[in-house]
């Protein structure tokens, strides 16, 4: 119920018709319903958000386990699905509002996988390998010394999974200097030296 408007004539000396506004009850709640990330990847999770106006003091949720307190909560769908929302006051039920979050290929974001750290050996001091996991290829930087006892990296830029173990060729990577000049890439060298298995 919204503003209303009563008139009529009134009485005493100095009689004078007017109109009086008066305020109503209230209305029900009119709410948008957003999902942040709409476009997710099978796992991951987006947050439906619902914002009423009035401030709904209950909500009727489709497709979630959200209780009736709730105006906000986290899901992960496997599949692409579409959630409504409707919120309540005193006044009564609002609209129904919804919004879709899509579920789209795990080709997307690669995920952090298990093989991702950095691994050494406290007993060895001074060289090891940091392993990188994204979906089913694993990057290995491998730090150690040469033989005159100088800093040495290597990489295996491509060791994919095949259940829980990867084979990769190792290659010696040399260049320009990093810092303080233009990148000169006729100066890099990349030599295949090996094979890695994890």
């Amino acid at each position: 119920m919204g503003a209303e408007t009563a008139s009529g004539p009134e009485s005493g000396t100095g009689a004078a018709t007017g109109t009086a506004t008066v305020t109503g009850a209230g209305s029900t709640p009119q709410c948008s319903l957003t999902a942040s990330p709409s476009t997710i990847i099978a796992g991951g999770t987006s947050r439906l958000t619902a914002t009423c106006n009035p401030a709904a003091t209950s909500y009727t949720w489709t497709n979630t386990s959200f209780g009736p307190a709730t105006s906000s909560g986290d899901v992960s769908p496997a599949a692409t699905t579409t959630y409504s929302v409707r919120g309540s006051n005193n006044v009564g039920a609002g609209n129904t509002t919804s919004a879709t979050v899509t579920v789209g290929a795990s080709t997307g974001v690669p995920q952090v996988g298990p093989y991702t750290g950095m691994f050494w050996n406290s007993a060895e001091s001074g060289w090891g390998i940091h392993l990188t996991q994204r979906s089913g290829t694993v990057f290995a930087a491998w730090y150690t010394y040469d033989a005159t006892g100088k800093p040495k990296w290597y990489t295996a830029p491509n060791c994919r999974l095949t259940g829980t173990s990867c084979t990769s060729a190792v290659y010696d990577v040399r260049g320009p200097v990093f810092f303080g000049a233009a990148f000169d890439p006729a100066r890099a060298v990349v030599t295949e030296v090996g094979t890695l298995s994890l």
